[in-house]
């Protein structure tokens, strides 16, 4: 296990770095846009500690001192002054919190409720975002000094006096970050003065089987790219981290709004003093469509260290043919997992040192998918206080992470991210599908900027498509271009998996992808977004068009829906030729002629009620009771939207059932099955 190290607060990181290097510089920002003509600007450590001090006091005279933490929210440019902030709301003893540019309003509100945040700090540039939130929740606001303001060093100001020690302050709450809000409002997490120092401790644990933490490969770096937001718990890690701890020189884009666009990208890499880059896989995925990037990185770099996705194979292996590739896996709640540097052809794995985070891994049954695992931490009195889940949420002695992985054949402690366990699919049918696979391989197209496929509770998945912003290289059908993307993804998925050209919707400008801190797309956002077009193109806008849609599909029929009536619905259904009973019973559900396959069980599970009413069924009555299915059928209660729904054994027998015939009928049958497992009439 790892050796003993002392850990240092963040003021008193700085404070060392100011007795020892005071000039050496702590950041590099690009000046405009234009970086080829206007260059970078360097900061000392010295003008990092005045404009600490200097914003410290400003907050003393205008907010005053906190002795119980409270809450500051921080808002602004994506410029230095996040980790000034930081730094400085640690001296004044208030909890910073950081909200994502990419938040909407109620993800704000919702969090500045949560945290009890009364006082909002924020900087030029962004008074809509701010007064917009404050007309909803009122709370003071302050306008932080300018960048040049706050690094002025002809009238330094005094010493902003903080003398706690580690043992006094190690656990004092100083930022708030929040999840990214994926499934749903995003939950806040504070991070503690120990959420940033335990990087220390990653640097002297013990070789794995030979390979070295990965925190000595970062130690090789002295000028380090960083592309993650500086507003996000991973910019402010390594913001504050590399410089402070490492003696790294951090460098910076920029200010643009949104996502760092190539064009940037490309002039940082050429013209900045470098030798590594950090970063989500957003921007790996620019870099290796590049050849120019990718000539670059080769040339410049010592090695690209990523976080906060997956990335995929072909970009993945683009990069590591020209420089050495290290992931880490981490997160929000948990902080980052103690890792090792695996063989370079080993990029797309994880190596994860067990003892040292306390990790256990447990079998997850995924249909279709062998040796599927989710990482789940354990608390023992030797990690509780070397892994940020534990004081990081109320989880006891064990938190499961909901992130599943492969475990590789032969080689020991190397796993492979599969997926989040929210993430995954469940089809109409039961089948689990991992969407990340095929959303890797459309992004492959040059053309593609983001997709997402979605298809929970329905009959077969489907993808929606954002484009690339640069028409110049949007080809004439876009659509029909991706195709062999989608082609080459249906041969790596199970038929659950597999997409229809049919079941693809290319987003629209009005209607761009809502995106989490980290620059990855939010999926049941996106999906909540088109879902309009999801339930069209699933034909269940227009109950009485679906259900004709049906009958042609399973009966051959080969006219039109268009101009289809209830009344013609009925007559077509009724004219095939009632071979069975033909009881309608108290709600006037639809039996059909049994000349074909049966539609199966996935109109029933779909929250319908035109359809559950004339439900298209290839059962008679006593089978309908025998499942239990009745409540399905039954009037709405009042005060009720849907009728109460089946338990998930009833649902998942009537499932079975139609699997069941279906074969059946595939084999060339008319029988039908009565439900027993043994008896065919």
């Amino acid at each position: 296990m790892g050796s003993q190290v002392e850990q240092r607060l963040i003021p008193q990181a700085l404070a060392d770095a100011l007795a020892e290097k005071p000039d050496r510089t702590w950041v590099s920002y690009a000046i405009s846009n234009d970086i080829a003509q206007d260059g970078f600007r360097d900061i000392t450590i010295r003008q990092l500690a005045t404009a600490v001090d200097r914003l410290a006091w400003y907050i003393d005279d205008n907010i005053g001192k906190s002795s119980d933490f409270d809450t500051v929210m921080y808002y602004g440019l994506a410029d230095v002054r996040y980790i000034i902030t930081l730094i400085a709301g640690i001296k004044t003893g208030h909890s910073v919190l950081f909200c994502s540019h990419f938040n909407s309003q109620v993800f704000n509100l919702h969090l500045c409720e949560k945290t009890n945040c009364h006082t909002v700090m924020r900087t030029e540039g962004v008074e809509a975002v701010i007064n917009s939130l404050v007309q909803e929740r009122p709370m003071k606001i302050f306008q932080v000094p300018s960048l040049d303001t706050l690094l002025e060093e002809g009238n330094p100001p005094k010493p902003y006096p903080y003398t706690k020690s580690w043992r006094e302050a190690c656990d004092d709450p100083i930022s708030i970050g929040h999840s990214s809000g994926t499934t749903g409002l995003p939950k806040p997490i504070v991070w503690t003065n120990r959420s940033y120092s335990v990087c220390e401790l990653h640097q002297v644990v013990p070789d794995l089987d030979g390979h070295p933490p990965y925190a000595k490969l970062l130690l090789q770096s002295t000028s380090v790219y960083q592309t993650q937001p500086i507003y996000h718990p991973f910019g402010l890690f390594t913001g504050v981290t590399d410089p402070l701890y490492r003696e790294k020189k951090m460098v910076l884009g920029p200010i643009v709004s949104g996502p760092t666009p190539p064009a940037i990208l490309e002039q940082v890499i050429e013209h900045a003093d470098i030798d590594s880059l950090s970063g989500v896989p957003i921007y790996l995925e620019m870099i290796a469509k590049s050849p120019k990037l990718l000539d670059l990185v080769e040339k410049k770099l010592k090695y690209i260290f990523f976080a906060g996705g997956a990335l995929s194979k072909p970009a993945g292996d683009a990069l590591s043919a020209r420089v050495r590739l290290q992931s880490f896996y981490g997160a929000t709640e948990a902080g980052p997992a103690f890792g090792h540097i695996p063989a370079r052809e080993d990029w797309a794995w994880l190596l994860l040192n067990d003892k040292e985070s306390g990790l256990k891994w447990e079998p997850r049954e995924v249909k279709g998918t062998d040796g599927v695992y989710e990482l789940v931490y354990v608390k023992n009195p030797y990690t509780e206080k070397r892994q940020h889940v534990w004081w990081h949420t109320n989880s006891q002695d064990v938190h499961h992470s909901n992130d599943l992985f492969t475990k590789h054949p032969t080689k020991a402690h190397h796993w492979k991210f599969y997926s989040r366990a929210d993430d995954m699919i469940v089809t109409k049918f039961g089948w689990n599908v991992n969407p990340v696979v095929m959303e890797r391989e459309i992004e492959r197209h040059p053309a593609v900027k983001y997709a997402v496929v979605g298809g929970i509770g329905k009959r077969t998945v489907c993808a929606v498509i954002q484009l690339v912003d640069d028409e110049s290289v949007l080809p004439d059908d876009p659509l029909q271009s991706i195709l062999p993307m989608i082609e080459r993804g249906n041969t790596i998925m199970d038929a659950a998996g597999q997409l229809a050209e049919e079941k693809i919707i290319v987003g629209t400008k009005d209607k761009p992808f809502p995106l989490a801190g980290k620059g990855n797309v939010q999926r049941s956002a996106v999906l909540k977004l088109y879902e309009p077009e999801i339930e069209d193109m699933n034909g269940w806008a227009n109950c009485p068009g679906a259900l004709f849609d049906v009958l042609r599909a399973y009966c051959n029929d080969d006219s039109g829906s268009e101009g289809r009536d209830e009344g013609d619905l009925l007559s077509i259904v009724f004219s095939r030729g009632m071979d069975e009973d033909v009881d309608k019973g108290p709600c006037e559900a639809w039996y059909a002629a049994h000349k074909s396959q049966p539609v199966g069980s996935w109109l029933m599970l779909d929250h319908n009620d035109w359809l559950r009413d004339r439900a298209y069924v290839l059962w008679d009555w006593k089978r309908i009771q025998q499942h239990q299915l009745l409540k399905l059928f039954e009037s709405v209660p009042d005060g009720q939207m849907h009728r109460p729904e089946p338990t998930t054994a009833e649902l998942e027998a009537m499932s079975a059932s139609f699997v069941v015939r279906e074969t059946i009928f595939e084999n060339g049958s008319l029988g039908y099955w009565t439900g027993n497992g043994h008896e065919v009439l």
